[in-house]
């Protein structure tokens, strides 16, 4: 499947559905978050991220609007948002922290722009 096209499809999915409905796929695999076999890290993070967006889990869906508006198309933003993502998880997996940094990574998120 061309994962753009692919992610493109999800994102019209999900905009068609409300949020009571785009919660309970997500809750209830429709998302198919945990798949096995695993897929390569990429596409994880960026399953994850669209869970964040259908669950609106803040500030992922501010983020992805606020760089939608400063031009980014919504694949750019989620790699942008994604990369966030990673550093905060490459960090917890060398013990940098104890647990997951929320309130870093809610800053960095409220910080990101198209720019940087």
């Amino acid at each position: 499947m061309d994962t753009k096209a692919g992610s493109r499809n999800i994102g019209i999915h999900w905009a068609l559905r409300g949020l009571g409905q785009r919660q309970e796929a997500a809750t209830s695999g429709g998302l198919k978050l945990f798949n096995n076999p695993p897929v390569p890290l990429a596409e994880n993070l960026q399953r994850r991220l669209v869970a964040q967006i259908a669950l609106e889990l803040e500030p992922v869906p501010a983020t992805i609007a606020k760089l939608t508006r400063q031009r980014l198309d919504r694949h750019e933003a989620l790699h942008a948002i994604g990369a966030v993502l990673s550093d905060d998880i490459v960090d917890l997996l060398k013990g940098n922290e104890e647990s997951w940094p929320q309130q870093r990574y809610r800053r960095r998120l409220e910080k990101l722009t198209a720019k940087r």
